[in-house]
């Protein structure tokens, strides 16, 4: 899909007033004075910033005077002369950040300009690991497929001791992870245990392009959609990864801004473009002057009807804010998560004359919704997920989306500070959604969990919190408990009355691992019609808790339909 762009008046209030967070290379110093932004006339429009022609005023020659400048007629807020009188760049800045509580107001180096770049477009001259931190050095928990690392033989689970002589012992990982990255084409020599073993590795970097965003198809029906930073190919990569799970027949999607601390501020706005109706109100951009507010004119890229969660954390920031908000502000989305960063203000990229580059706060974002700013505040989604694991929260997402969750008798809900939560059975007994549940128990409301029965919620009740099978198995019999069973133990099921055999499979019984929900696979066979054997297919763990079910449906050799199952409760010997 080729993407589409947004309004032209939307292109405008962006792009001539250059409002992208680094779009653009640093120029040299002589284009950078061809290019000034209009900082030196106050009379410019809020909507298209005029470029400087020196018609009147003498063009700023130093990066000093073209700061002094931007600073008294574009800065979101009045600055004093006793700060635009200062000596150096670097006191007007400092004086401008303490007073106005704005840390983004600042002044780089073309150097440094072009290293942000590389940091909003995940390009860099590395390796291509993931890092974690470990006793003797950094763990290398995942290789960049193709990547240097790979070719020269690093695997996850090598650590890395050592580069270029330099021991990493005790050093954090984002200093150990630099001494990695360098000039494409160089080579870092690493000492790498593995097994206990040394070996000693070059590895020559190259540029290592990450993507903007990866997309894939969880459960089998939920478009999953990471968006991890707002750079340069940010809107086509997801537009592909969208039309990728629309071609799998995704119904329904997940957004995950978490860790998205911004970048350009245009695939914010052209992503909630192509998310929302024409004519939705997405945002307010508020200057010095004016506020000037932003609609949609091109979606929507999915049915409405398909519903769409947001992840966000604290540190989904800037740009990933301004989408969080405009998918908020039109109910779009349904958000879980926790209070977001707060960077609620945008800068300006100015080049200076003499090479320099300054990130201006000019800006500030005000929500369609409220007609309020967000700076510093964040947004707060509508589940906070906060008190919970963070890696919990995409299998939390993903319960929330089953289809049937709250419908059908044994799905179950809960309450979590004032929101009300409803999961399908189907997906609590999912082995990879036994931790998140487990966490969702222990946060729930005292009193607030409920399964579902008919049209009715019934009280599950201290009891079958504590013993937990009966939120799995509701209105199953409860069979009582064996204990010091051997981990090779073949079960013995004996029924009241004769049994259908073909009613009663290995389909029908499960054997759980409590702790984990990991699933042990069985074989059954019959002694006699009213007596099942039931051989687990692995040994059972020691000293393990494991809950036996004989679910319905089946019948009895009369043709008579079992109504409920039962559970027993298991636990292997030391």
């Amino acid at each position: 899909m080729t993407p589409r762009r947004l309004h032209s008046l939307l292109l405008s209030a962006f792009l001539a007033g250059n409002l992208l967070f680094g779009a653009a290379a640093v120029p040299s110093p002589a284009a950078a004075a061809e290019e000034y932004i209009a900082c030196a006339s106050a009379e410019q429009d809020t909507v298209s910033a005029q470029v400087y022609d020196g018609s009147s005023d003498p063009l700023p020659q130093t990066d000093l005077e073209a700061v002094r400048k931007c600073l008294q007629n574009t800065y979101l807020y009045d600055v004093p002369d006793e700060i635009l009188q200062l000596d150096s760049i670097q006191e007007m800045i400092a004086a401008v950040q303490e007073r106005f509580h704005d840390p983004y107001t600042r002044y780089v180096t073309a150097e440094e300009y072009e290293a942000f770049l590389d940091v909003i477009n995940r390009e860099y001259g590395g390796i291509g690991t993931v890092l974690d931190g470990a006793p003797g050095g950094v763990s290398i928990t995942s290789v960049t497929p193709g990547s240097p690392a790979e070719e020269a033989g690093l695997l996850a689970g090598d650590l890395i001791t050592a580069a270029d002589g330099v021991l990493l012992a005790g050093m954090p990982v984002s200093e150990a992870a630099a001494l990695l990255k360098g000039v494409p084409g160089t080579v870092v020599d690493l000492t790498v245990l593995r097994d206990g073993h040394p070996l000693h590795v070059g590895v020559t970097r190259a540029v290592i392009d990450l993507p903007q965003v990866t997309g894939e198809l969880l459960d089998g029906h939920i478009g999953y959609i990471r968006i991890a930073t707002m750079g340069n190919e940010t809107t086509e990569q997801f537009l592909a990864a969208a039309d990728q799970l629309a071609a799998e027949e995704a119904d329904s999607y997940i957004l995950d801004l978490r860790g998205n601390g911004g970048g350009y501020i245009l695939p914010a706005f052209e992503i909630a473009d192509f998310l929302l109706p024409p004519g939705s109100r997405l945002i307010g951009l508020g200057s010095k002057l004016d506020t000037l507010y932003l609609d949609s004119s091109t979606g929507p890229l999915w049915d409405p009807g398909k519903p769409v969660l947001l992840l966000v954390d604290r540190n989904t920031a800037s740009a990933a804010e301004i989408l969080t908000a405009s998918l908020q502000d039109n109910h779009a989305v349904y958000t879980l998560g926790e209070n977001t960063y707060g960077k609620g203000v945008g800068q300006s990229n100015v080049p200076l004359p003499e090479g320099g580059m300054l990130f201006l706060t000019d800006t500030e974002f005000i929500r369609a919704s409220s007609g309020q700013g967000y700076n510093h505040t964040g947004l707060q989604p509508d589940l906070n997920l906060a008190a919970l694991p963070a890696d919990d929260w995409l299998r939390i997402a993903a319960m929330l989306l089953h289809p049937e969750a709250g419908m059908k008798d044994g799905d179950l809900r809960l309450r979590l500070g004032d929101q009300v939560i409803e999961l399908s059975g189907e997906s609590l007994r999912q082995e990879q959604n036994t931790g998140a549940f487990r966490h969702l128990l222990q946060k729930a409301e005292p009193g607030s969990v409920e399964l579902r029965s008919g049209d009715a919620w019934i009280v599950a009740g201290d009891e079958a919190v504590e013993k937990l099978w009966p939120l799995y198995y509701p209105g199953f019999k409860d069979m009582g408990a064996m204990d010091q069973v051997p981990q090779g133990k073949t079960f013995h099921v004996v029924f009241s009355q004769n049994m259908n055999p073909d009613t009663v499979t290995s389909e029908r019984v499960r054997l759980v691992e409590k702790e984990t929900g990991h699933e042990v696979p069985v074989t059954v066979d019959w002694s006699r019609t009213d007596e099942l054997h039931i051989v687990p297919a692995e040994p059972l763990k020691a000293g393990t808790a494991y809950w036996l079910a004989v679910q319905p449906p089946m019948q009895s050799a009369a043709g008579t339909p079992l109504k409920s199952g039962a559970v027993l409760e298991v636990t292997t010997v030391d």
